[in-house]
């Protein structure tokens, strides 16, 4: 199944080294994406402006994917950024296996987590191929 990634920034949280962020951004990845990398870094998979952001913050990726099957699990690891990486309003260390619905946290920038068929109304996602 495709990922669907929330951006939600709050009003302190807009703007950074690119200028002002919208207030919402949708983010659509394929079903054959295996791993997202996110951070400040504008050759990442999803670079956000955000100051709390390292360079390179944190990946998602895919686990147990084997033969013609795609697994629809999904883990999360901090990549030893200055403002940390939450799940579920507790600091990950290490790996950390994500649930539809989950709230992250990277520094203080909130992203949800969604993982489900594509619909009809993908118009104001973008599709990040």
């Amino acid at each position: 199944m495709p990922l669907r990634l929330r951006v939600i920034p709050r009003a302190e949280q807009k703007g950074g080294d690119s200028g002002p962020a919208s207030t919402e951004r949708i983010v659509e990845f394929a079903d054959d994406v295996d791993e997202i990398r996110i951070g400040r870094r504008s050759d990442l998979e999803l670079t956000l402006p955000f100051k709390a952001l390292s360079g390179v913050h944190a990946r998602l990726r895919r686990q147990g994917s084997g033969g013609s099957e795609r697994s629809h699990t999904w883990v999360i690891e901090d990549l030893e950024s200055k403002n940390g990486t939450a799940v579920r309003g507790e600091r990950i260390r290490g790996v950390t296996l994500l649930t539809d619905g989950d709230e992250i946290r990277l520094g203080s920038a909130p992203v949800t987590f969604r993982v489900f068929p594509l619909s009809g109304s993908t118009a104001t996602a973008e599709r990040s191929d």
